[in-house]
């Protein structure tokens, strides 16, 4: 059975203006690229989400950068289950999250979060409780912050493909891993 190809734009926010380029270079697709806005990170999630929200899309996904595990499996798992459930959230294993999809947009999802915590994901999951809001949580994916969470996850690893990529990125940068 033939998979349906996803309907969907992929917009790519960076951190400032002089690193619209590189980051161009370094994804190298043809995607959306617009930079982010914010004093932290909940604020600058917050906007990114308004920002694909005004340009009339129905349900939306936030994923970072620093999970490679993230899949078109999961990305159409998130989309779908967005059409039985307020909120999709993809957990990774440093306490936070991976993916994080919504219908409407809820500014309190964005505050009151102690950022870059392991408390992260346990203090959106009570926000999304104490606001009555449907959740969905899906498999818990791997975060790579450091040096040392990208060894670990090179040796454990099932994608070669991205394996290969990586080790040949590190090579030509003389990174020893």
């Amino acid at each position: 059975m033939k998979q349906k190809k996803l309907d969907c734009k992929t917009l790519i926010f960076y951190v400032d203006s002089t690193n619209e380029q590189k980051v161009k270079n370094w994804v190298n697709k043809d995607f959306f690229y617009l930079p982010q806005n914010g004093k932290d990170l909940g604020e600058k999630m917050l906007n990114a989400f308004e920002q694909v929200k005004s340009k009339g899309f129905e349900k939306i996904l936030i994923i970072g950068s620093d999970v490679p595990d993230i899949s078109k499996d999961l990305i159409t798992n998130s989309l779908n289950e967005l059409n039985k459930t307020d909120v999709v959230i993809s957990p990774s294993d440093d306490g936070g999250y991976s993916l994080l999809g919504l219908k409407e947009i809820n500014s309190f999802l964005f505050q009151n979060i102690e950022w870059s915590t392991q408390k992260v994901l346990n203090q959106t999951i009570e926000a999304i409780k104490q606001n009555k809001l449907s959740l969905t949580k899906l498999k818990t994916l791997n975060d790579i912050d450091t040096k040392e969470e990208l060894i670990k996850w090179i040796s454990k690893t099932k994608n070669m493909s991205l394996k290969t990529k990586i080790l040949k990125i590190a090579e030509r940068n003389n990174i020893i891993l």
